[in-house]
């Protein structure tokens, strides 16, 4: 199986998967403690739309990071992602 990230990053496969989907695990671990107390506070609606713009960052700079080849900023992308896609489960 060829994949020019691996080959890249010079990470195996269970690696390459492992790291990344624990960065976007642990993030959502977290947050969604603080998302019902938002939520309470300004309302599901406004939750809502902020979880989808912090989605849309990760997103963006996920995209950013595989682009240059740079995996700590995929990580970082990775992160930002788990952040506001595991929160909009509770908005």
């Amino acid at each position: 199986m060829y994949d020019p990230l691996i080959e890249t990053f010079d990470i195996s496969v269970v690696m390459y998967t492992n790291v990344f989907w624990s960065a976007y695990s642990y993030s959502g671990v977290f947050w969604p403690f603080f998302g019902g107390l938002l939520a309470d506070r300004y309302g599901q609606d406004k939750l809502y739309l902020f979880n989808s713009v912090v989605v849309s960052i990760g997103v963006g700079i996920m995209t950013f990071g595989v682009y240059h080849l740079n995996k700590w900023v995929v990580l970082a992308g990775n992160i930002v992602f788990g952040f506001g896609s595991e929160n909009l489960n509770i908005s």
